[in-house]
């Protein structure tokens, strides 16, 4: 069993830098309140379902970290793609 720790770079866990953290965490309380749904397919190939350990394969995906609550909702690979083409905008101070 892996650990549930979220900032170990060797754990598939890890959400990336803890610069991220505060609209990753905004939006999870989102999703908890109802405020956001979570999608189940892909925007952009239209993939659902679920690795083999539990977890949705469907991935909230920040391209712009000031604004929180807008994400797309892509599959693992899609959001691998996107970060290979793209740069999210990072937290304005």
């Amino acid at each position: 069993m892996r650990p549930n720790l979220k900032h170990d770079k060797d754990n598939h866990f890890y959400r990336g830098t803890k610069a991220h953290d505060p609209a990753q965490n905004l939006l999870e309380k989102a999703i908890k309140r109802g405020v956001i749904e979570r999608k189940t397919n892909c925007e952009t190939c239209g993939d659902s379902g679920t690795f083999k350990d539990g977890r949705s394969k469907i991935q909230a995906h920040h391209s712009d970290y000031n604004r929180p609550l807008d994400v797309m909702w892509l599959c693992q690979k899609c959001h691998h793609k996107w970060h290979k083409e793209n740069k999210a905008i990072q937290i304005i101070k």
